[in-house]
C-alpha cells in the first residue's frame, strides 16, 4: 500500500549516487499518496539520469498522483532519459497526462523519453493532443518512444496530433 511504497522511496532517496532508476510496480493496492512519496523521492535523488517509472493495473492511482509526481520531475534537472508507463491506470486521465508532459516540459537536459499508454478508458484527444504539442516544442528531444494501445476513447483527432 501506500506505506510500503513511501518506505521503499524513502530508502531509495537516500541513494545519493544513484544515477539510473526503474521501479515497476504491477497489481498494487497504492494510490496518489504513494504516488506523493515517488515524487519526493525524486526531489531528494538528484542524481538520477534514467528514470523509468511503470504503473501496471494500479487501479488506485489517479490523476492527482500522477500530477505528484509530474511537480517533482522538474526538480530533477539531471534527468537526460525519462520512461513512463501508464497501463489500465483506470483514475488516470487527460489531466494526469497533461501534467505529466508540463512535468516534463521543465526538463532542460532530457533527449530521451518513452510514454507508454495502454488499456485506457479515460485517456482521451485531449491528453494525446498535450502529449504531441509538447513533443512539437520540446528542442533537446533526440528520442521519442510512443506507445498507445487500447485508449478506446482516442479518435484520429489524437492519433493526428501525435
Amino acid at each position: 500500500g501506500d506505506a510500503g511504497v513511501t518506505g521503499l522511496t524513502q530508502g531509495l532517496g537516500a541513494a545519493k549516487s544513484m544515477t539510473d532508476l526503474s521501479l515497476w510496480f504491477s497489481w498494487s493496492n497504492f494510490g496518489d499518496a504513494g504516488m506523493t512519496a515517488v515524487g519526493q523521492m525524486l526531489e531528494s535523488a538528484m542524481s538520477i539520469r534514467v528514470l523509468g517509472l511503470h504503473f501496471c493495473w494500479c487501479d488506485q492511482i489517479g490523476d492527482a498522483g500522477v500530477a505528484a509526481v509530474a511537480q517533482k520531475l522538474g526538480d530533477a534537472k539531471s534527468l537526460v532519459d525519462v520512461s513512463l508507463r501508464l497501463r489500465s491506470c483506470d483514475k488516470v486521465g487527460d489531466a494526469g497526462v497533461m501534467a505529466m508532459v508540463e512535468g516534463l516540459g521543465g526538463l532542460e537536459a532530457l533527449s530521451s523519453v518513452g510514454l507508454y499508454f495502454e488499456t485506457s478508458d479515460t485517456i482521451t484527444d485531449t491528453g494525446m493532443i498535450a502529449v504531441g504539442q509538447w513533443i512539437g516544442e520540446a528542442t533537446n528531444l533526440t528520442n521519442v518512444t510512443l506507445y498507445i494501445a487500447g485508449c478506446c476513447n482516442l479518435t484520429d483527432a489524437g492519433a493526428t496530433a501525435l
